[in-house]
């Protein structure tokens, strides 16, 4: 079980005296681990995405408050801020689907529970 929940469980709580740059690389590293482990469509194609993110943690004393743009270099984007996050005009040139008036409401769902081992 690859999810939210489960990376945060693994991980554990953020230690005292342990920076965010830490945290978040051990939280990755997790990430990282669990999608080897785990081999499949979904999160296997999510691992460059990984290496993105520890790059922006790798260069923490730039990128921890984002205030300046980002460039993602496994992705080929550089992220400025200032993009729509209604309507990504970079890959929808259709009028069939026109900017979001408003964004989506969000929905809950249930969290699965990882099988018991016998």
């Amino acid at each position: 079980m690859i999810n939210l929940p489960r990376i945060l469980q693994l991980t554990g709580p953020r230690q005292k005296n342990e920076s965010e740059k830490k945290y978040l690389t051990r939280f990755l590293t997790t990430r990282r681990q669990l999608v080897c482990c785990y081999p499949g469509k979904v999160w296997n194609e999510s691992s460059d995405r990984m290496s993105d993110l520890q790059s922006l943690v790798d260069d923490w004393d730039k990128n921890k408050d984002l205030k300046q743009q980002v460039h993602l270099a496994t992705a080929e984007v550089t992220v400025t801020g200032k993009e729509s996050i209604a309507f990504d005009t970079a890959n929808c040139h259709s009028k069939a689907y026109p900017p979001f008036h408003s964004l989506p409401g969000s929905k809950e769902l249930p969290i699965p529970q990882c099988p018991k081992k016998s």
